[in-house]
């Protein structure tokens, strides 16, 4: 869930965001835009995340982050449901990588401000981007107060307004979350379903399963640039239930190369994270914790120069 205080975030000011790249370099701008459209198109054709996330890092263009989330969702708008399930899901990944809340905040405002453009070429492109928004509340890509405070910056008349006041009312209606789950008509990789096939295996094995079974589910799952939700989930069960088991499931996924040591340090740095909230229903968890980081360290799961020693 995002945490991040919505007044700090710079992007939500209209002026901000209408003048952010004015005095940016034009021609590295438009050379990034060509960039992304190919990694992006490689994206939608392979459905290979690693490869489009090292290549949108070696771009080394972080300040235009929301560009990406614009081209991007501005894309799918124009493709069919299976596209747009694919974007959705790769903003939940890439905000758990590489973007940041005010990324994703400027990159849907500036989505919300060129939408009577995109409109004369996607005549329903303010639905599509309201089902966008609601949808990245439901994956945690944004908090339910964004919507809220994107609302305050344009007028209920305007089609920026319409598309929030539709984006809230689906996001908060009853029952939301199983029908924007399944918005684009579901796919069997969607960040949800990922993440309930990891809590089913980790429980499963938690209760007694087999750890080469666990092993090769872990394997199966075919997402190595998300095992750091499987490390995050094991440690916190691991936690509630008094039982050190887990740590033997890690080892045999480090051992058989099946989660890196990247994939480790950043599940390790996840629950970090969360430790405070944590603690208040398990109030042993930041002892606990400090005894799973030293193990962690002599068994040379985390790197300790990637922002670790701070854990």
């Amino acid at each position: 869930m995002l945490t991040e205080e919505p007044t700090q975030i710079p992007s939500l000011n209209p002026k901000t965001t209408d003048n952010i790249y004015e005095n940016h370099d034009e021609e590295k701008l438009r050379g990034y835009k060509n960039s992304i459209s190919v990694i992006i198109n490689e994206y939608l054709s392979s459905h290979d995340i690693e490869n489009l996330i090292t290549n949108v890092e070696k771009l080394h263009t972080p300040e235009y982050n929301p560009v990406f989330i614009k081209r991007l969702v501005t894309v799918a708008m124009d493709r069919k449901n299976k596209i747009r399930e694919m974007a959705s899901f790769l903003l939940s990944i890439l905000t758990m990588k590489i973007f940041t809340t005010e990324d994703v905040i400027t990159g849907f405002t500036m989505l919300l401000d060129s939408i009577d453009d995109t409109a004369l070429d996607i005549p329903d492109a303010s639905d599509k981007l309201a089902l966008f928004l609601a949808r990245a509340v439901r994956d945690d890509v944004l908090a339910p107060v964004h919507l809220n405070l994107l609302n305050e910056k344009h007028s209920e008349g305007s089609t920026a307004g319409k598309t929030i006041t539709l984006a809230r009312n689906l996001a908060f209606s009853p029952h939301a979350g199983e029908r924007l789950e399944r918005c684009w008509g579901g796919s069997s990789d969607c960040l949800q379903d990922v993440k309930e096939k990891i809590m089913k295996l980790l429980e499963e094995y938690q209760s007694g399963g087999d750890l080469d079974e666990a092993c090769r589910c872990i394997r199966d799952i075919g997402m190595p640039f998300f095992n750091h939700e499987v490390v995050k989930k094991g440690l916190i069960m691991a936690m509630e239930k008094k039982s050190d088991r887990m740590l033997d499931l890690l080892q045999e996924c480090y051992d058989e190369g099946v989660i890196s040591v990247t994939q480790l340090t950043e599940g390790f740095i996840r629950v970090r994270d969360v430790i405070d909230d944590l603690v208040l229903d398990i109030p042993k968890a930041a002892e606990i914790f400090d005894r799973y980081i030293e193990h962690a360290k002599k068994h040379n799961w985390i790197n300790e120069e990637d922002n670790t020693s701070t854990i």
